[in-house]
């Protein structure tokens, strides 16, 4: 677990569709109209990544989510807030609450996305308690609205090091392909692989291969994010949504 990366990055902006599960259909639902085979013309979109909790959406997914009235959101957001020192996790919470009761009202079906578990990344670990206490927020927020519950903190699979990218921030595609899993089995639908599925053994690396790792990535991604934080700016500041728009898979 020593080299587990820092599995933050699903929480770090807000989604209107996500980047893990992002079917989205407008309503109402073709596959209800006879003849239809719904998985064949699913359209998919997705959001711009927006702010988060503790700051204003000014480039307006969420309004652009209610004026597509979707089926489906999958929202997660307040994760790179919840690792900043000084945050609080029961403010982000009000925050978060607030955006999904605005999207419940607009659209079908919103589902929340809890953080992962940081047992296992240096640093972050120390934090997990933090991470846990908004997860639990979360947990009640999608109660009172009624929404399901993505769990990726009890998603053991992507605590292995190659469900995550290069920067330890962004999901591998495989661990993006074992989170949609996970966000299927939670809407009900019959999934062609577990995705808590273990992975395939490989072989033990060195201590010293292990640690020149983690000083390559402390250099090439680790102090660029602290100076990023300290300019308060984000790594999402200039990323648009690749699928803005509804569209055919």
């Amino acid at each position: 677990m020593s080299e587990t990366p820092a599995p933050t990055a699903p929480l770090s902006a807000g989604r209107t569709g996500s980047r893990f599960c992002s079917p989205t259909g407008s309503r109402p639902r073709r596959g209800d109209e006879p003849g239809r085979d719904p998985a064949r013309e699913l359209p998919l979109r997705q959001s711009r990544r927006t702010r988060t909790p503790s700051r204003p959406d000014r480039r307006g997914a969420a309004p652009r989510a209610k004026e597509l009235a979707p089926d489906l959101v999958t929202f997660c957001a307040g994760g790179n807030d919840i690792i900043r020192p000084g945050t609080d996790p029961d403010d982000l919470a009000e925050r978060f609450e607030r955006a999904v009761a605005d999207l419940t009202g607009a659209v079908g079906t919103v589902m929340v996305t809890t953080g992962f578990d940081t047992r296992g990344v240096p640093v972050l670990r120390h934090m997990r308690g933090k991470i846990a206490t908004y997860n639990v927020h979360l947990r009640a927020i999608a109660d009172r609205y009624h929404c399901p519950v993505l769990d990726l903190w009890s998603l053991r699979s992507v605590q292995d090091r190659r469900a995550w990218d290069a920067d330890r921030l962004h999901l591998s595609p495989e661990g993006h392909t074992r989170v949609a899993l996970r966000a299927a089995q939670v809407l009900g639908h019959d999934v062609p692989a577990d995705p808590d599925q273990p992975w395939p053994p490989q072989a033990q690396r060195s201590p010293f291969d292990a640690r020149r790792d983690n000083i390559q990535w402390a250099r090439e991604y680790l102090v660029p994010w602290i100076g990023r934080r300290l300019r308060g700016e984000s790594s999402g500041d200039h990323v648009e949504a690749k699928r803005p728009d509804l569209l055919p898979l």
